[in-house]
């Protein structure tokens, strides 16, 4: 069992496990991500807010040993069907996953947009426009790049592609529109630049 899906099963979000353990919902995302590995601290810390031993977090962060594999046999129509439901349960965990790394980069967007009108009040406009272009593409790049990584799992697995996760990504992608309708017209009067639709064209 993963973290996220200790997480859940404790019935936590990032959120609400990082305010439980006094973690940043930021770390523990990366936590999650495989980006970063937990000090001590925050091992306990987070063994604590979930009600488990420190040894279950680490197992949850790194993975359960590995065992000898089994002996080959040929599969069964049972085995298939297992191999059906956890692709299913698998496009369920993505879908969630989806929605909280939206909320990660929302966050981070809100931010961006908040230091670009307090640059704008102190009359920093151009500043300000640029803080605004970067922080949407930013956001825009990173749709993309879920995009890529789910849609290549989908082809490999294709049992992945659950309602829930079509409409996560349906709801992300509607979020990018949004915040595109926002993107600042580029210094010289260039208009909104067109990577997005580009790469939409050959998605």
């Amino acid at each position: 069992m993963s973290l996220a899906q200790l997480r859940r099963t404790k019935g936590h979000s990032q959120r609400s496990l990082g305010k439980e353990a006094q973690v940043s919902h930021s770390t523990i995302y990366e936590i999650e991500a495989g980006r970063h590995s937990p000090n001590p601290s925050t091992v306990r810390k987070l063994a604590e807010a979930l009600d488990v031993t420190p040894e279950e977090v680490i197992e949850a962060v790194e993975g359960p040993k590995v065992s000898a594999p089994p002996s080959y046999r040929e599969p069964t129509l049972n085995d298939v069907l297992d191999e059906e439901r956890r692709a299913q349960d698998l496009g369920r965990d993505w879908a969630e996953r989806v929605h909280e790394i939206l909320e990660y980069h929302e966050d981070a967007l809100q931010e961006s947009f908040g230091h670009a009108s307090r640059l704008s009040t102190i009359g920093e406009e151009y500043l300000a426009r640029d803080v605004r272009v970067k922080a949407i593409r930013t956001f825009q790049a990173a749709y993309m790049y879920v995009y890529a990584s789910f849609d290549d799992g989908r082809r490999h697995f294709p049992d992945v592609d659950t309602p829930e996760l079509a409409q996560a990504m349906a709801e992300w992608l509607k979020r990018v529109d949004e915040v595109e309708e926002q993107r600042p017209e580029q210094r010289g009067g260039g208009g909104k630049v067109v990577e997005l639709k580009e790469w939409r064209k050959s998605a």
